[in-house]
């Protein structure tokens, strides 16, 4: 029961603190009849909170819809720990083998119609059970190979995308075929990008600070980094697509590193910890 508690406080905890914080927020612009009128009709418009409390929920919040993660990431968490309790290393090891084969055709027969909270675990459990077999030592003795990889499974991307017609996906068998390809795909370039960050470590480590604080880039760069912001720029004052994107792109990493600047200027960066939001 301790490791729950500590991923709630984790990770659940930052989910609800950060979904009231923006919730507060939104209801407060409303008051504003400029910002009512900037929101209207978005997906940032005025909601009764039972209906955002349901959202949340349902890990569809409309606010802050980023936030699926942290809840889901929780599910994967406390998933894995029950299977590995009850099962001996080798039957847990076949488990997330098995689960790895079928959760791709389970997700596309099953889930496409489920709200966000089960269709996020079922598509996305396959990659952290992934993650639970794989053995350091090996990926680090294989980086090279690896590497390449990830370079062709993005080629294979690129080709995909670019030359495999989208009515093909109108066929059901096919459409399930395709499931398994694309995970294929995905798990390829994760893992090519993961070699590249191995074998590019004496580089890659002056990022090191930035990483210990992804929580915070993470948490607050959406909604206004990025959707938001993306949504005015772009559907309100008409700016081109490339401007849009830059513009989240560097806000995305600027703002919440002055949001942290600032809590700690305002000495509420305790306040902030005690409520599971970085400062």
């Amino acid at each position: 029961m301790a490791l729950f508690g500590k991923k709630a406080k984790a990770l659940l905890l930052p989910w609800f603190s950060y979904s009231v914080l923006i919730y507060v927020i939104f209801v407060t612009a409303q008051l504003f009849a400029p910002c009512r009128a900037l929101l209207e009709n978005t997906a940032y418009q005025k909601i009764p909170p039972a209906k955002y409390l349901a959202a949340m929920l349902k890990n569809e919040n409309p606010y802050s819809f980023h936030l699926w993660y942290l809840q889901t990431l929780f599910l994967f968490t406390a998933v894995t720990f029950l299977k590995d309790k009850f099962l001996s290393e080798k039957y847990a090891r076949r488990a997330a083998i098995l689960l790895i084969l079928a959760l791709p055709a389970f997700y596309m027969l099953f889930c496409r119609d489920w709200v966000w909270i089960f269709k996020g675990f079922f598509q996305k459990y396959l990659f952290f059970l992934l993650g639970t077999l794989l053995v350091r030592e090996k990926v680090e003795k294989k980086a090279g190979i690896l590497a390449a990889a990830g370079a062709c499974s993005f080629v294979a991307l690129v080709l995909e995308i670019c030359f495999l017609p989208v009515e093909i996906y109108d066929n059901p068998y096919i459409d399930l075929g395709m499931s398994y390809v694309d995970n294929a795909i995905t798990v390829g370039i994760c893992l090519g990008i993961l070699a590249v960050c191995i074998l590019w470590n004496r580089y890659l480590g002056r990022l090191a600070q930035f990483g210990r604080n992804t929580m915070r880039y993470y948490l607050y760069h959406q909604p206004f980094c990025c959707a938001l912001l993306g949504m005015l720029l772009y559907e309100k004052l008409h700016f081109s697509a490339v401007a849009t994107v830059a513009a989240c792109m560097v806000s995305a990493i600027a703002l919440p590193w002055l949001f942290g600047k600032l809590i700690r200027l305002c000495r509420l960066d305790d306040i902030f910890r005690k409520i599971g939001l970085p400062a």
